[in-house]
C-alpha cells in the first residue's frame, strides 16, 4: 500500500493515502496526516490531504502507513538483523530468508565502514541490494553534498560521532540477459524502502 507524495516550498501533500506518518532522515516521527472517510474499499479513492511544517532541511521524507478504517495493519513478517558490534537493528522481509548473505568491510580501529546486503543468486556479478556505511560525523559533513550527487544515499541514523547512511548501487548488479535472476534482484530491491524505516540504532 503506497502513497505518492510531492514536496511544494515548505509543505508536503499526500496524495492516496490513509493514515501517514512522516519520518525524518533518523526515522524520527515529524508528522501525522490522518485521512478520514466511510467509503474506503477495494478500489483506489483519489484524494489530498495537507501537512503543514518547516522542511526545508529535508531532501526527502520516509511514509509509513500504520492503519487503514482504524484498523491496525499488521507488521509484515521478518527476519531480525541485530549487529552488535555496530549497534543497529534492520527488519529484512521474511521472503528474503536464505537468499541474502551479509558482507562487511568495517575498520576495526575507527569502527567505520561498509556493510552489503548481497543477492547470493547474482553471485557473478555485484549483487549488492543495498549498503549500509558508519562514518565519522565529521565526514560524513565533508563528503554528504559529494556522495548525493553521486547516487542514492540517505542518513538513516546517528550516534554520537557516527553517521549510519544507506546506499543503494547505481550500476547493473545482475545478469542483464538472465530474466530470473533479474526479476529476482527486483523483488528484493524493492524492499529497500521498507527495510531503511526499520532502522534502529541499540541503546
Amino acid at each position: 500500500m503506497g502513497c505518492l507524495i510531492e514536496k511544494i516550498y515548505n509543505r508536503i501533500i499526500l496524495r492516496d493515502c490513509r493514515l501517514v506518518l512522516v519520518h525524518n532522515s533518523n526515522n524520527e516521527k515529524i508528522g501525522e496526516a490522518a485521512i478520514g472517510g466511510s467509503d474506503f474499499g477495494v478500489d483506489a479513492v483519489p484524494f489530498v490531504t495537507e501537512g503543514n511544517g518547516d522542511f526545508r532541511q529535508y531532501s526527502a521524507v520516509n511514509l509509513r502507513i500504520d492503519a487503514v478504517n482504524d484498523h491496525s495493519i499488521a507488521a509484515a513478517p521478518s527476519i531480525v538483523y541485530d549487529n552488535a558490534e555496530s549497534g543497529f537493528t534492520l527488519a529484512l522481509p521474511a521472503t528474503w530468508a536464505g537468499k541474502y548473505s551479509v558482507e562487511e568491510q568495517m575498520d576495526g580501529g575507527s569502527q567505520t565502514g561498509s556493510i552489503h546486503f548481497i543477492d547470493t543468486a547474482n553471485k557473478r556479478f555485484g549483487r549488492v541490494i543495498f549498503t549500509i556505511t558508519i562514518w565519522n560525523k565529521e565526514d560524513w559533513e565533508a563528503n554528504a553534498q559529494t556522495a548525493a550527487g553521486i547516487g542514492y544515499i540517505v542518513k538513516i541514523g546517528e550516534r554520537g560521532d557516527k553517521v549510519f547512511t544507506l546506499s543503494k548501487p547505481g550500476d547493473v548488479e545482475y545478469d542483464p540477459e538472465d530474466m530470473k535472476l533479474g526479476a529476482e534482484y527486483a523483488s528484493m530491491r524493492k524492499y529497500v524502502g521498507t527495510i531503511q524505516t526499520s532502522f534502529k540504532i541499540k541503546e
